[in-house]
């Protein structure tokens, strides 16, 4: 977590469809208190802000400080028969973000953010949006998905392997996240056996070749 503001969104699917979702929404109150222009009730910020975030049954909720930081980490699992998409909405307070199967055996999915989203949080006041500009410009905004199978398209700012991250500037955000995998990429897996025995293959030789010369200057 870092900024006066650290959000932190990671969702992860399983091959059986189960999976989990977790939420960290730090707030740094000294930040906080510089804009307010004095001292601030640190417990009483702290308290506020994470009573801000309400949370639905089965979703886990847990108030942190650390440092200069607190906030709530918020999180929410459901297993391959319940509904995802349901559990993503109580942890992110969002019904908008679709998650499902794809025809292909894939995965894919779709989290709808706006393109003024400080204008959809502010209201629309020329002054609390001002104001936001200022305070959110070190804010950290992060949401990380990862889904079963290879992945075959996306908008992420990077991808490990089928982890798709994206860094979101608050000031000029995508209007949707997305991310698709198909199902995994055997051809990948076979190359990566066939170049493992062909190293040991030639390790072999050149055991082999070291072990005969050793023995040549020997009889010699």
């Amino acid at each position: 977590l870092s900024g006066c503001l650290a959000v932190d969104y990671a969702i992860t699917v399983d091959e059986d469809g189960s999976g989990e979702v977790e939420a960290s929404l730090g707030l740094d109150i000294g930040v906080l208190g510089a804009f307010a222009g004095g001292e601030i009730d640190r417990d009483e910020a702290c308290a506020e802000f994470s009573a801000e975030f309400d949370q639905g049954a089965g979703v886990i909720a847990e108030a942190f400080d650390e440092g200069d930081i607190c906030g709530v980490r918020i999180s929410a699992g459901w297993t391959a028969s319940d509904d995802a998409e349901r559990a993503l909405a109580g942890v992110l307070d969002d019904d908008s973000i679709s998650l499902g199967r794809t025809g292909d055996g894939g995965w894919r999915m779709e989290f709808p953010f706006g393109d003024d989203v400080l204008g959809d949080a502010t209201g629309g006041d020329d002054g609390m949006e001002e104001f936001a500009r200022i305070f959110l410009s070190d804010a950290s905004f992060v949401v990380s998905v990862t889904l079963p199978g290879s992945p075959v398209d996306h908008n992420a700012d990077e991808v490990l392997r089928s982890t798709f991250t994206w860094d979101i500037d608050l000031f000029d955000p995508p209007d949707t996240l997305y991310a698709e995998t198909g199902p995994v990429d055997s051809t990948s897996a076979v190359s990566v056996v066939v170049i493992v025995v062909s190293v040991l293959a030639v390790a072999g030789l050149v055991a082999a070749f070291v072990i005969t010369s050793r023995r040549g200057r020997s009889t010699a």
